[in-house]
């Protein structure tokens, strides 16, 4: 598809994803709600990108960038309820790291395995 020889779709996905979630983190962690919206519906959309482009390649991928994507909804959704308002659940309590078996990229592993801060 659009992906450039010798590149994965699902992995570029994968590392988009976690770019823009791990800097949706450090605004979160800092009180940026506004910031940290932003940045977890960029690392959503491109999580929705990964899962439509992991099967068959990633299949054993597939149901944990499912579960983290649910994650990463969850996380905007209560950012957003709280109007403004600081976060009243830790970011480490709704957005958990995720192991992934991708091999072709070890940094999209090691960038997804360290968003959620652990």
């Amino acid at each position: 598809m659009a992906a450039g020889a010798g590149q994965d779709e699902c992995i570029s996905h994968v590392v988009a994803s976690s770019v823009a979630e791990n800097a949706g983190i450090e605004l979160d962690r800092a009180g940026d709600a506004r910031g940290a919206i932003a940045k977890y519906e960029e690392c959503e959309r491109e999580l929705a990108l990964a899962i439509a482009a992991a099967m068959p390649a990633h299949a054993e991928d597939h149901p944990k960038l499912v579960q983290h994507r649910r994650e990463v909804l969850d996380r905007i959704a209560h950012l957003k309820s709280l109007n403004g308002r600081p976060a009243t659940i830790p970011v480490e309590d709704q957005i958990r790291a995720v192991q992934l078996g991708m091999q072709a990229s070890s940094a999209a592993s090691a960038a997804v395995g360290s968003a959620g801060g652990g």
